[in-house]
């Protein structure tokens, strides 16, 4: 959806970028009439992995829509590409502004995971551009997103709805996808993740499911390695099988689905709600002292590989430990149908086969799911409740009841 926002696009030190950028531009440049791109003449091959690719700067051949600016690279400022690509653009389309380029500084190579989009949202941008493609990655390419997340960040703060910016991948994703992505921006992956997928989790929204040629069960093979939501605090990651050892460990606000997870899970949890279409290791929660778990226990056996000293077990419709959301201090809707939406959020986004037959056989499935609180949360929680049905307002109700429970 890059497309939709983008006025124009500068990339410098082409001769620099990898495999994974080299995609980006290859479906970027056939859909976008204002990209510039800056090159050395006097470099004529470039290897990358030990592999000839001079044919990157084929640009008539591989890049049709892209016009270039070919000078020499140890040019001191950025002055000389902005008055090249001023002058291509024309002066009616106004000028490109310097503070929105990051040129070369002392020599210094800036590949494209590095260059700032020259963008402006403008409501005359073409949308020609096709709504999906993929890029491809694997396990060398990490923090992917990571970077492009920054940028959205510094420019649009908190402002964005979900799904402003979407960017799909396949492949196998090197370590921490997806890391610190901000509201606004969605990473969707079809194939499998390495550790520390969706660390530090930022209001961002994560999707990872597996391809369509892999036909074993996806509730029985792991998708993402260990400690995948470490620390997130907000946004939303929805996993299409079993994710590895410490999953969601110090999470603080994000909503996480898996459909299975290792040892150790929700270890150090403060806030948010992790759903468990599966089964999970064992010492589940350690050290868990906020935020709601909803796990499936068809076996009834789920206790035995609990760590019960911060926590307790409930049956999903035992009322008295409903929860509301206390950030405006309002209710919301009891813990079946907010398990419910849920899942159906996570068959929506990934075509889950576990998630689409909890629901096909609701009636049955909800019996077998318990939720798991930490006791002094449950307690706090209970207590601001209480207050704010007297009419107090939120931060005062949350006042009385931290006095009221830590007397």
């Amino acid at each position: 959806k890059w497309q939709e926002r983008l006025e124009y696009i500068m990339i410098d030190e082409f001769q620099d970028i990898d495999l994974i950028q080299y995609e980006v531009m290859k479906a970027l440049c056939p859909y976008h009439n204002n990209l510039f791109v800056v090159g050395d003449p006097d470099q004529t091959i470039y290897t990358w992995r030990g592999a000839d690719i001079r044919y990157l700067l084929e640009f008539d051949k591989n890049f049709p829509a892209v016009r270039t600016i070919m000078m020499n690279r140890n040019y001191r400022s950025t002055k000389p590409i902005l008055d090249a690509a001023n002058s291509l653009i024309g002066k009616n389309k106004g000028r490109i502004k310097k503070d929105l380029v990051l040129g070369n500084k002392g020599g210094e190579s800036l590949p494209l995971a590095r260059t700032t989009l020259l963008a402006t949202p403008s409501a005359g941008t073409p949308r020609n551009a096709p709504e999906n493609f993929a890029i491809s990655i694997q396990s060398t390419d990490r923090t992917v997103g990571t970077i492009l997340g920054s940028e959205i960040q510094k420019r649009y703060g908190n402002t964005l709805a979900d799904d402003t910016f979407v960017v799909n991948f396949e492949g196998g994703a090197g370590q921490s996808f997806g890391a610190f992505i901000p509201k606004g921006l969605t990473l969707r992956l079809t194939g499998d993740a390495n550790d520390a997928f969706g660390k530090g989790l930022s209001g961002g929204k994560l999707v990872i499911k597996k391809p369509a040629s892999f036909e074993g069960d996806a509730a029985s093979n792991i998708i993402v390695g260990n400690v995948a939501l470490f620390g997130a605090t907000s946004g939303t990651a929805f996993i299409n099988g079993v994710a590895g050892e410490r999953f969601c460990v110090r999470n603080s606000g994000a909503t996480v689905v898996a459909e299975g997870c290792g040892d150790h899970g929700l270890e150090y949890m403060t806030g948010g709600t992790a759903v468990i279409l599966g089964s999970t290791g064992k010492n589940l929660c350690a050290g868990m002292s906020g935020g709601v778990a909803y796990v499936l226990d068809e076996s009834h056996d789920l206790y035995k590989r609990m760590n019960h000293e911060l926590v307790k077990m409930y049956a999903l419709d035992d009322e008295t430990t409903t929860l509301p959301v206390v950030s405006t201090g309002s209710t919301t809707s009891p813990d079946e149908e907010r398990l419910h939406e849920l899942i159906q959020q996570h068959a929506a986004e990934t075509g889950s086969e576990r998630a689409k037959a909890i629901l096909a056989d609701w009636e049955h499935y909800k019996n077998c799911f318990k939720k798991i609180i930490p006791n002094d949360y449950l307690k706090v929680m209970t207590e601001i409740a209480s207050e704010e049905k007297t009419g107090k307002p939120h931060d005062e109700a949350v006042l009385n009841a931290f006095r009221k429970c830590s007397a």
